[in-house]
């Protein structure tokens, strides 16, 4: 999900940028599609972390800081 919102902001706006944000409720969507129901775990998990992800509670989203590498491709 965050590589096409990565995408999609390049494309149409043509912009590189470092940090993408997810609705938590549009991944939630996702995740029950194939009966994942609690997400706690994942949030909590070091592969969520170890790939620049966090998790905010009060904005309800998932917020990915872009690896320079990844942003430059």
């Amino acid at each position: 999900m965050t590589l096409d919102q990565l995408m999609y902001i390049r494309g149409v706006h043509g912009v590189v940028i470092d940090t993408v944000e997810i609705h938590e409720k549009d991944f939630k969507e996702k995740a029950r599609q194939i009966n994942i129901y609690d997400l706690r775990p994942f949030y909590e998990s070091k592969l969520f972390k170890t790939n620049h992800y966090t998790y905010d509670k009060n904005r309800e989203k998932i917020i990915q800081r872009v690896p320079t590498v990844a942003a430059a491709e």
